[in-house]
Formats: C-alpha cells, structure tokens, sequence
C-alpha cells in the first residue's frame, strides 16, 4: 500500500478551512493545520487526528517555522492549501488605513509567505 497524501492547511479553523480539512482527513491525508486559535486548532487536530501548529500567517518566520515542522512530522509534503482570509464590509470612505493595511496583510501578505515557505521546501526536498 502506498504511503498517504500529507497536506499542510493554513486558517485550518475557519469554516472552509475545516471543511477542507475533515475532506482530506476522510481521504486518509496526514495533516499539519496551522491556525492563530490554539483551542479551536487543538480541537480540530483532535477530531481528525491531525498535527496542530499555532501560527499567525501574516509573520513570514512563523509560517516557515510551520512547513519545517511538517518535513520534521510528515517528511514530505503533497499539498498545500492557504484558506486564511477575511471580509472588510465596510465602504472606502469609512476604512482607516490602518483596517485597509491589515486587511491586506491578512489577506495577501499571509499568502505570499505561504507559498514562498511551500515552495521553498517543497523545492528543498525536490518536490517541485
């Protein structure tokens, strides 16, 4: 038998994120779900039986600390998927520029240290 999928899920806790999840868990995927919610990530990693990391995406260090310990738990890494992200419903002129920079961070900065830190060790490891 082959060895299973190993995937690393970023906003692990968010509705789409544990939906991801629970669908890849039931597929027999080994998981590294990372969240900024300690508690609801530790539930989670309990109910799929998955390895937890707390992580604030938005901190390019953090994430790559995240993949090394994936490689360190998994050995390899299949999959990656970054479902971290948020709403700003509020109309330009009422946006400050400090909710319009963390909506970005949160939203885009998050990504792009996800996949640098997904392609940087994927490509280590000649997964890529």
């Amino acid at each position: 038998m082959s060895q299973p999928l190993s995937f690393v899920v970023l906003g692990a806790t968010g509705g789409i994120g544990s939906e991801l999840c629970r669908r890849l868990a039931a597929k027999g995927a080994r998981l590294t779900i990372g969240g900024r919610n300690e508690s609801k990530l530790a539930e989670l990693a309990a109910e799929l039986r998955a390895h937890a990391y707390v992580v604030d995406a938005t901190q390019g260090d953090q994430v790559d600390r995240l993949f090394d310990e994936a490689i360190r738990v998994n050995g390899v890494i299949h999959g990656v998927a970054h479902c971290v992200g948020s709403l700003l419903l509020k109309p330009a002129h009422l946006t400050s520029d400090a909710e319009w920079s963390a909506t970005l961070e949160t939203n885009l900065t998050s990504a792009f240290f996800t996949v640098r830190a997904a392609a940087r060790t994927m490509m280590r490891l000649g997964d890529l």
